[in-house]
């Protein structure tokens, strides 16, 4: 329930566009010190306020755990920066990061609209060996992007 409700009134904030505790969210993720149950609803208040401030604080936990990792991949997706992108096309590439956050990545990637992930995302579409949940999110990725170069790969992946 506590999710929920961070969640809710982080886009309260949003909608009434509220900004008076965007500085205070940005100290809490800059305090090594603070404590990290406040992380999280930071993260979120900074993302539906789309606080321009907040790309790089945010990129800082990208290698904090799956919980704050995968806030911090939200956050930014919803940002909407495309300077985030190449952070986490990053993790996406690198073999240790945490499989569980992979989907993650792609889904973020494709909000962004990350050209720059597109061969990327076709690799994990084409790879057979690749969990299906992670095939589509890619094929979701690459159809926010809309690249052709995507095509054939889509269609295989499709059966069309």
């Amino acid at each position: 329930i506590g999710d929920h409700h961070d969640l809710l009134m982080a886009n309260l904030f949003a909608q009434a566009e509220v900004r008076d505790a965007e500085k205070t969210a940005l100290e809490r993720l800059a305090d090594p010190e603070g404590d990290p149950r406040l992380l999280v609803p930071c993260m979120r208040y900074l993302a539906a306020i789309r606080s321009a401030a907040a790309a790089q604080p945010l990129a800082a936990f990208l290698d904090s755990g799956d919980e704050l990792a995968a806030a911090s991949i939200q956050a930014l997706a919803a940002l909407g920066q495309q300077s985030s992108g190449e952070a986490l096309l990053a993790r996406l590439r690198d073999p240790e990061y945490s499989p569980g956050l992979k989907s993650q990545l792609l889904l973020a990637l494709g909000s962004l609209k990350y050209q720059p992930a597109v061969e990327d995302l076709i690799q994990v579409v084409a790879n057979p060996d690749e969990e299906r949940v992670r095939r589509i999110y890619a094929a979701s990725a690459l159809g926010e992007i809309g690249d052709a170069r995507a095509l054939p790969a889509l269609r295989e992946l499709f059966g069309a």
